[in-house]
């Protein structure tokens, strides 16, 4: 676990078993099946945030997605913004616990918390694509922040 310490006035952990979509803060955890993919909010889009209040899927399950369509709407206590599928693939998992006002969970837990997942083609290797925890630190070390205009 690799931690960061005074980012935005935090201390943030940044686990090193899962890979990094640094221009929406979120952490990826491909599946059993390679093709599976998992993402949720990082540690550091939570302390970027400060006060989630509501999530909106505006993507249904079965859905495929083009990379840079929107998966969910978030308001929060700054801003609102949405959500936008980091790579192309089909909607077969959607967390509606954290729909409406289930979205205040996200702070409590956000490494715990899968958002949604994906399935991408065959063949597509995350590793060439998502940041490891490593690249991930070094990009937040530098001050790249990226979520809702941040």
């Amino acid at each position: 676990m690799l931690e960061l310490e005074g980012f935005h006035g935090q201390t943030i952990s940044i686990p090193e078993d899962l890979l990094y979509y640094k221009e929406q803060e979120l952490w990826v955890k491909p599946g059993q099946e390679p093709q599976a993919l998992a993402f949720g909010f990082t540690q550091a889009a939570v302390a970027l945030i400060s006060g989630f209040t509501y999530l909106e899927f505006i993507a249904g399950l079965g859905d495929f997605l083009q990379q840079g369509s929107p998966v969910f709407a978030v308001d929060t206590y700054k801003v609102s913004f949405e959500l936008y599928s980091p790579v192309s693939g089909k909607v077969v998992y959607l967390n509606l616990g954290l729909e409406g006002d289930g979205a205040v969970r996200i702070e409590e837990d956000p490494y715990g918390l899968t958002i949604f997942v994906l399935e991408v083609s065959e063949g597509f290797d995350p590793k060439q694509y998502f940041l490891d925890a490593k690249g991930y630190f070094e990009a937040l070390e530098a001050g790249c922040v990226s979520i809702c205009g941040s």
